[in-house]
C-alpha cells in the first residue's frame, strides 16, 4: 500500500506530492510557508471579525456556567425528593 501526501497551496491550483519534492527540507519549508500563509489569513479574519468570536465564546462560557448551576440545583432538589 502506497501512502502519498498532497499539499494544497491556498490560492493556487497546483498540487505537489512528497514524491515530487527534491528533499525533506523542501517539504518542511513548503509546510512552514503554508502555515505562515494560513496564520496571516487567520490574523486578517480576526481583525475583520472585531472580537465577535471572543465575545461569543465568553457568552457560551456564561451559558455553560448557568447550565451547570441549574443542573446542580436540579440534582439537589431531586435528591431531596428521594
Amino acid at each position: 500500500m502506497e501512502v502519498r501526501f498532497v499539499i494544497f497551496n491556498t490560492g493556487k491550483n497546483e498540487k505537489r506530492t512528497v514524491d515530487n519534492l527534491a528533499d525533506k527540507d523542501a517539504f518542511v519549508e513548503t509546510l512552514l510557508q503554508e502555515r505562515d500563509e494560513l496564520y496571516q489569513e487567520l490574523s486578517k479574519l480576526r481583525q475583520i471579525d472585531g472580537g465577535a468570536l471572543a465575545q461569543a465564546e465568553k457568552k457560551i462560557a456564561q451559558f455553560q456556567k448557568a447550565i451547570e448551576e441549574k443542573d446542580r440545583l436540579i440534582k439537589k432538589l431531586t435528591d431531596q425528593l428521594a
